[in-house]
């Protein structure tokens, strides 16, 4: 089979037509045929992605807004994502385009509306079990890009909840120490008859009056909602531990 692209005259014409003088006509022809055909060509990428220039990909996803999309991602990885942003975007904001995430980045997740488990209007939840895939906090930091990107503007994600198989995966988590409170008992200490006896660094006939421990006050923890997380920038994000993401902090 001849493409259109390389079929010459000389292809369509019988042989008694063959000469030399149409042979050269052919060939000329072509070559005016072919730049016309890759300059059509070069100009209608949106309908042949499969065939579009790699340097265009980049912004023809950042154009549709390509759900998944990623500099890293391979070149065939790149087309398949932008040719079916066409179709994911008309359904942008509902909850299959969310479930779609969740078997994209998790295998699979359930989300629960809040009619469905007495919660505030438009608030949901969503349940992943990660006990096959182990995800990383980047894959939930990447996850909730993601469903800030397709859901739907009143909706707000209220909680998710991930199963892990702590039997089969180490777990790590770090501290941060930032202060420390020390409350001494009060002592009333008695006369002290000799000079050598303070002296000596004992408190002979010391009178303890009363001992008080006083435990520091401590306020309920309050946790970060998603809506605070996403206020820090990318810096203050690296330079916070867990538990600093975890909890909120004390305004100083």
């Amino acid at each position: 089979m001849i493409k259109i692209r390389d079929c010459e005259i000389m292809d369509i014409l019988p042989y008694t037509f063959k000469t030399p003088r149409w042979q050269a006509l052919s060939k000329a022809f072509l070559k005016v045929r072919a730049m016309c055909y890759d300059t059509m060509s070069s100009v209608l990428f949106w309908g042949d992605i499969e065939n579009a220039d790699p340097a265009l990909l980049d912004a023809m996803a950042a154009e549709l807004s390509a759900p998944f999309y990623s500099m890293d991602m391979s070149i065939e990885q790149k087309r398949s994502i932008t040719a079916a942003a066409f179709a994911y975007n008309s359904r942008i904001g509902t909850v299959s385009s969310i479930q779609g995430l969740l078997t994209a980045a998790f295998g699979g997740g359930k989300i629960s509306e809040w009619y469905e488990y007495g919660g505030d209007p438009y608030y949901f939840k969503i349940d992943i079990n990660g006990e096959q895939i182990s995800p990383t906090l980047s894959d939930f930091k990447y996850f909730s890009e993601m469903i800030r990107k397709i859901k739907n503007v009143r909706s707000k994600l209220e909680g998710l909840n991930v199963k892990l198989n702590t039997t089969q995966s180490d777990i790590y988590a770090g501290a941060k120490v930032v202060g420390i409170k020390r409350t001494l008992p009060k002592v009333e200490a008695a006369e002290i008859p000799r000079e050598s006896e303070v002296l000596s660094g004992v408190a002979i006939g010391a009178k303890v009056a009363g001992i008080k421990r006083t435990l520091p006050k401590v306020d309920a923890m309050q946790y970060n909602t998603y809506e605070d997380i996403k206020k820090y920038s990318n810096d203050e994000i690296k330079n916070k531990t867990y538990l600093e993401l975890l909890y909120k902090q004390e305004e100083k």
